[in-house]
């Protein structure tokens, strides 16, 4: 059997490997009207899969949760007025994540 994973992001983001599907409900509208936000997801999503050599599910779930965390945060900051901010804040807030921000904010159910 292959180790494929789908991604599919947008308002709501869903990750499956075809026995599962989950919806990730993290995230903020903002990360739509910067550009390489869609890059970032990508990285992130590459980068986790790599550390969890052995579930590429849970990397690819856990790579969406944390830039959408990580964006949840910069939006809510009193210095984003908008798009402008929001990428700086966002570059920031992705810097500081930690463990317990994913494991503590993560918004996921399963479909």
């Amino acid at each position: 059997m292959h180790r494929c994973v789908v991604v599919m992001t947008g308002k709501v983001d869903y990750v499956s490997n075809c026995r599962a599907t989950v919806a990730v409900h993290n995230g903020h509208a903002l990360q739509a009207e910067i550009t390489g936000s869609g890059c970032m997801v990508g990285t992130a999503v590459a980068t986790f899969i790599a550390v969890a050599r052995d579930n590429p599910m849970l990397g690819a779930l856990a790579g969406i949760v944390a830039i959408n965390i990580a964006a949840e945060h910069a939006a809510k900051r009193p210095d984003v007025h908008g798009p402008g901010s929001f990428r700086q804040a966002f570059l920031d807030e992705m810097h500081m994540l930690t463990r317990e921000h994913i494991l503590e904010e993560a918004n996921i159910r399963l479909c």
